[in-house]
């Protein structure tokens, strides 16, 4: 897909995105709002709902994206044309976990986010040759670190629902151990962008859905404490990987 082809259908794809989005909030689908739907599912690795604001600067940024590579300069690059397929899929993906989740549909709804997933790490690995700095980076890789990076975490929720769905509905110590070691898995990629990609953005969001999840889990005082950590364990990686990405790699000094 490639030159004006693909600027039109990625205008498209995001719009799709955008409106099934808007219905949620505005009929919403199915009669329940996704605040509400949040609250039926009483997991440990839930965070507390104003994190989920962080969805208006991920469509802002999807909406730079769109209109960045439609112009007539960006309709040549090859960088947008190999992110394009993936880039579909996802709002795809996103509008049909919207759709799922409404109705509850768990199961699916899982699956689709796990599809979304896939598709923006593709296009996070395509475009991390860009430079960090720049329209690129502003537009291009910036956007979709954030939207990965929030993805990630919402792919760990969306798992913990399934469970939930399921029937693991405790909050003692054994469930408590469980969320710990999926917020260590968080961590763990959060640590690995920041330090081996340079990614700060992503391990930005990680820092900032766990501060939720430590706000929102209250009656879990070691899911508290370890997120809360976490946070601020991810909130350095970011701040290292910010700084590993803006020196350029030849001068940086080898270790």
């Amino acid at each position: 897909m490639t030159g004006f082809t693909r600027q039109i259908s990625i205008i498209a794809a995001l719009a799709f995105t955008v409106i099934v989005n808007a219905l949620a909030i505005r009929l919403p689908l199915n009669g329940i709002t996704t605040q509400e739907l949040s609250s039926r599912y009483a997991t440990l690795v839930t965070p507390a709902g104003y994190v989920f604001g962080i969805w208006s600067i991920i469509y802002l940024g999807l909406i730079g994206f769109a209109v960045y590579q439609a112009l007539p300069g960006q309709r040549q690059r090859k960088e947008i044309d190999a992110i394009a397929p993936a880039f579909i899929i996802s709002c795809i993906a996103n509008g049909g976990w919207l759709v799922l989740w409404h109705y509850e549909q768990v199961l699916l709804s899982t699956v689709a986010m796990v599809t979304l997933l896939i598709s923006l790490i593709i296009v996070v690995r395509r475009l991390s040759s860009l430079p960090a700095q720049g329209a690129d980076h502003w537009l291009l890789k910036l956007p979709f670190s954030i939207y990965l990076g929030w993805v990630s975490v919402a792919t760990i929720v969306n798992f913990a629902v399934l469970g939930y769905s399921l029937g693991a509905t405790g909050r003692g110590t054994f469930e408590q151990a469980i969320a710990i070691g999926v917020l260590a898995v968080g961590l763990g990629l959060a640590i690995f962008m920041a330090l081996r990609r340079g990614d700060a953005a992503y391990a930005l969001v990680i820092a900032w859905a766990y501060v939720g999840i430590a706000l929102k889990q209250s009656d879990a005082q070691a899911v508290v404490l370890v997120a809360y950590a976490f946070a601020s364990l991810a909130a350095f990686a970011a701040v290292r990987g910010w700084i590993r990405g803006a020196v350029p790699r030849e001068v940086v000094p080898a270790r």
